[in-house]
């Protein structure tokens, strides 16, 4: 065989060997849960070791042992919040097992219960609990979700299978196809959780109180394997900073204190102001909602559906950080966004969104971003107008007046929406450069636009709800873009820098804006 042939033959070999790690999976962050020899890494369910093993290590496998001891699971020591995990399984004719995570509490009955979400395992064709029901199949998020799939899971194979877990939004794989999409807040959810008769367990597991867990695998029926067992976890947040200005970045999953829905910028800090100018618990330039102008869904995941569909974050470097969302289920919209500090005190954003359809209510496609401010003095925020002069802007309520156009924009399109919607309730006020301010105490915050021809200012004096104290509101400073016929996987951009720094005068403002602008 020649030297080139032998080297693909060896190269196609070691990709294919079972239970490792080839270099571009540990560059993107995944981890080998077992390592095809022994049991390092995992432990038994029950308090203390089992009489008689009831797994084994057997031809580069996981095997349980039916038979042989106490039917205790099998845990790994490591706990995972949100993560995407791959594994291969294996059943005998009639085997029953599964994997369970997101695990909510141990309960001891005849051995140690996890109580969790199951991905379900087993012969398809011959299993008497499988059969049952489509909720007991392969692939199904046992007893509440019964999988979507073309054909039954045959034993005596090697199938593989994919779960991803991202806050809320669970999805089971096997063999290349998705069985199951859900958000575990959804009225479907609730719909499908509610024919399982497990009472208690159904609502604990709906709630996901607890996030943060270890992975089992079930002892059940029969013989079952597991090899290739690999996850990647998924980062909550990523830290950036240069010399006069730190950011965290995150995605819409809850992380510590920082509440579920909101994404962007957690928080921004310098030397001489740690204070966080966003609400904790929230966030800024956090991707609001997608609107186009029709009546307001009841269904608060279709009307924020960046803040609920599942987002991707990558740290690129340690400045720059990258969030990602695919295809939301009802606007379609696909988003990237570019997060990179600069010196001394710079953020520069660069968001792309890519439209899969065109079906829009009234022809346009509207994208909201929020930030809601912690309890500043002054909740104005401050442009220039037409000829020149500076503009303060804060309106009464929210809703009222909220939103300002460019002064050379045309006629806003038509709409049916709620007449109390930000984008819908313009104000008198037009701005004529792309930028506005807003002060913190001493400091300023500066949100600078390349030239967009779709963009709007806006501002609610409530949108952050309540001050710690409950004395005053939050606001909120806000943008817009409004894409009149927007084409199918055409990408609009969106670029800015947002200036956190010392207030030094308006001058001073302007210097910035003219240090970004061309």
């Amino acid at each position: 065989m020649r030297p080139v042939l032998l080297l693909v033959a060896l190269s196609a070999l070691l990709l294919a060997q079972p239970n490792t790690l080839t270099p571009a999976e540990i560059q993107a962050g995944w981890q080998l849960l077992f390592n095809g020899h022994s049991l390092a890494g995992w432990r038994w369910s029950s308090q203390s070791p089992a009489p008689t093993p009831s797994w084994e290590v057997a031809d580069g496998a996981l095997v349980t042992t039916p038979g042989r001891g106490k039917p205790v699971y099998l845990l790994t020591e490591a706990s995972f919040t949100d993560f995407e995990l791959t594994f291969s399984w294996h059943a005998a004719p009639g085997a029953n097992s599964g994997i369970k995570y997101r695990i909510q509490s141990l309960t001891e009955k005849d051995r140690l219960e996890p109580t969790g979400l199951e991905y379900q395992i087993t012969d398809d064709l011959a299993n008497p609990d499988a059969l049952s029901t489509p909720r007991h199949s392969s692939g199904a998020l046992y007893d509440y979700i019964a999988p979507h799939r073309a054909a039954p899971a045959a034993p005596n194979v090697w199938h593989h299978a994919r779960i991803l877990v991202h806050g809320l939004h669970v999805e089971h794989w096997l063999d290349g196809e998705k069985l199951i999409d859900v958000d575990l807040d959804s009225p479907a959810a609730a719909a499908s959780f509610a024919q399982s008769k497990r009472t208690e367990s159904k609502v604990t597991l709906r709630r996901q109180a607890r996030r943060d867990s270890p992975l089992a695998l079930q002892i059940h029926d029969g013989v079952v394997a597991f090899r290739d067992l690999k996850i990647r976890p998924l980062p909550l947040t990523a830290p950036l900073a240069v010399s006069q200005l730190a950011a965290t970045i995150g995605t819409n999953a809850p992380a510590g204190d920082h509440r579920a829905g909101y994404n962007g910028v957690f928080a921004l800090s310098t030397p001489s102001r740690p204070a966080n100018p966003f609400v904790p618990a929230y966030a800024g330039l956090n991707l609001e909602h997608y609107f186009d102008g029709r009546p307001r869904p009841a269904d608060a995941r279709v009307f924020f559906e960046p803040r609920h569909a599942p987002m991707a974050l990558r740290q690129l470097s340690p400045t720059a950080a990258e969030l990602t969302q695919g295809p939301t289920p009802v606007f379609g919209v696909a988003s990237t966004t570019r997060f990179e500090l600069k010196e001394p005190y710079y953020l520069d954003i660069a968001y792309r969104a890519t439209p899969t359809h065109t079906n829009f209510t009234n022809n346009f496609l509207g994208i909201f971003w929020a930030s809601y401010m912690n309890a500043p003095e002054d909740k104005s925020i401050y442009f220039r107008g037409p000829q020149g002069q500076w503009r303060q802007f804060a309106t009464q309520l929210h809703g009222r007046d909220a939103t300002i156009l460019a002064a050379d924009a045309p006629p806003p399109p038509a709409a049916t929406e709620d007449p109390a919607s930000l984008f819908r309730n313009l104000s008198p006020l037009r701005y004529a450069e792309s930028f506005f301010y807003g002060r913190l105490g001493d400091m300023v915050l500066i949100y600078i636009f390349r030239p967009n021809p779709y963009l709007r200012f806006a501002q609610s004096p409530s949108g952050g709800g309540n001050t710690p104290a409950g004395d005053d509101t939050n606001p909120a400073w806000d943008f817009q873009l409004v894409i009149p016929n927007p084409e199918a996987n055409r990408t609009y951009p969106l670029d800015l820098r947002v200036v956190y720094k010392p207030w030094a005068g308006r001058a001073d403002v302007l210097r910035e804006v003219k240090n970004y602008l061309p």
